[in-house]
């Protein structure tokens, strides 16, 4: 989320001095402080976990990679190249004119601005004090009117959070449109209301009558859409508006974060690498399996997710900030940053976490460990050098193989 977060307030910092508009920088602004806020947060709830877990480990200055039972290897470099793979952009969506003939009647709008945050929809390590920043930086980047962030059901939609004026009903409130918000297709699309889409449709507004425009995209395949309004008639004519958009709902949608079990692996990794280029951050991908991972596949199907369950708890307790995503059957992948140092530190942790343990996760783990570098032009060669790390682990009977770029 902190990467999304940020490359949308360097946008925003772009945009301002190309556009010389204040709201841009008020939205840079707000945007650095969600960044902050989700350092903040996210490391206040989980130091009393990994205090505990680390109460017994004493770092040693000058301990080695070797008598952590790590070891480090030479990759291969690739013989063969092949272009980055990288998130593709929604595309705009033209929609279908919907015909509205009845009369309009809009509600008296509240005395008092209503701003907040639906607590409920919101993943236990975020709060309002993260999401509300966040739909503030996005109004002023776009120059909107109010924002909002919706949950559907079929034709009902239930408001999480917005931004804005007098404008909104309360977070929590839910509302049924007539003509769906976004199309079948569920692309990014700005749609003319009246034109495009009826007012009455606009349920989450008091003040529906005034919005002239709106711009819609779903956040990635979670039921949740964003939506921005204007009321000026040319309103999101910025050619940059859908790619700025496409960022927004980025965010949101890591915040919102639910990972999807039938995405592929690849696409996952493409998305991590691509991200780490552009911040021009370290990664590393980890692929860690349990060491009598054989034995347990012949438990059956109800102990391997056990197993498996248990494994994923304790590898986001080592590092609550890594992204952990299934690769296989009691096989991990771990996207950490990138420094050696760092990479040594989790791995520490991870060991010493594991010792005394007599259940399922009893054996230890084996760990392959690949370093982003140029030599990986994809998400398949950044995968591979990490399996081959792991194949490496096995076959020199160590807990750990690093795969360094090749010289």
């Amino acid at each position: 989320m902190r990467i999304l977060i940020g490359l949308l307030a360097a946008m925003s910092v772009a945009l301002a001095f190309v556009l010389q508009q204040l709201e841009l920088y008020i939205a840079a602004g707000l945007l650095v402080l969600a960044v902050l806020l989700s350092w903040i947060i996210p490391a206040m709830r989980g130091r009393t976990a990994k205090n505990k877990l680390q109460s017994d480990l004493a770092d040693e200055p000058g301990e080695d990679l070797e008598s952590l039972g790590i070891l480090s290897i030479k990759a291969v470099e690739p013989s063969v190249t092949r272009p980055q793979e990288s998130p593709q952009h929604a595309s705009e969506t033209e929609f279908e004119p919907a015909t509205d003939n009845g009369p309009e009647h809009e509600p008296e709008p509240p005395p008092k601005p209503v701003n907040g945050v639906a607590m409920g929809g919101l993943p236990d390590a975020y709060d309002a004090n993260v999401l509300v920043p966040i739909l503030e930086g996005i109004r002023a980047a776009l120059g909107a009117h109010a924002v909002c962030v919706l949950r559907q059901s079929e034709d009902t939609y239930k408001v999480l959070g917005t931004a804005g004026q007098s404008f909104a009903k309360r977070a929590g409130d839910k509302f049924q449109a007539p003509v769906p918000l976004l199309s079948a297709e569920r692309t990014f699309a700005i749609r003319n209301v009246v034109e495009d889409i009826p007012p009455r449709s606009l349920g989450y507004s008091y003040t529906a009558g005034s919005v002239r425009r709106i711009a819609v995209a779903p956040v990635g395949a979670t039921p949740l859409i964003l939506l921005a309004d204007t009321k000026y008639e040319q309103g999101f004519t910025n050619p940059r508006t859908p790619e700025l958009f496409n960022q927004c709902t980025g965010i949101l949608r890591i915040l919102f974060y639910e990972e999807d079990p039938q995405r592929p692996r690849h696409e996952i990794i493409a998305d991590e690498m691509a991200m780490a280029r552009a911040m021009k951050n370290d990664l590393a991908l980890a692929i860690v399996v349990l060491r009598n991972s054989e034995h347990v596949s012949e438990l059956g199907t109800g102990v391997i997710a056990q197993a498996e369950t248990q494994l994923k708890e304790r590898l986001q307790l080592v590092e609550p900030e890594s992204r952990v995503v299934m690769f296989g059957e009691l096989m991990f992948g771990v996207f950490l940053n990138g420094r050696r140092a760092g990479i040594q530190d989790w791995y520490k942790k991870l060991k010493e976490s594991l010792e005394g343990e007599d259940g399922l996760l009893s054996s230890g783990i084996i760990v392959g460990v690949a370093l982003l570098s140029d030599q990986h032009v994809d998400a398949d060669s950044f995968r591979k050098a990490a399996k081959d790390a792991l194949v490496s682990a096995y076959q020199q009977d160590v807990g750990a193989v690093i795969s360094e770029p090749a010289d």
